[in-house]
């Protein structure tokens, strides 16, 4: 095999590596996103998800609740990490194509 290939076959290795790290990281994040509700003139939070064919309500409290600005940057995460894995893909699919 060339140098040329055993990098390109390193760098796929780290790739996967990388992308089950993140998978990791992600499955211990909360899913969903925040609703906001308006009753008489206060708004309460609440964390939507999925939980089988449900949706599911969870009560955050108010905006500057512990709970609330916790799930704020655990979906803020979240989505960056998502983005990363995306782009981990993106490059796996095109080392794929160089290495067969």
């Amino acid at each position: 095999m060339s140098i040329v290939k055993d990098i390109i076959k390193e760098e796929y290795d780290r790739l996967i590596s990388l992308l089950n790290d993140y998978n990791e990281d992600i499955n211990k994040l909360p899913k969903g996103s925040i609703s906001e509700k308006k009753i008489k003139n206060n708004f309460y939070y609440y964390l939507a998800y999925r939980k089988k064919d449900r949706v599911i309500f969870e009560y955050l409290g108010k905006k500057n609740s512990d709970k609330y600005i916790e799930i704020k940057k655990g979906l803020s995460e979240r989505r960056k990490i998502k983005s990363e894995i995306d782009k981990i893909k993106q490059n796996i699919k095109e080392i794929e194509k160089y290495i067969k």
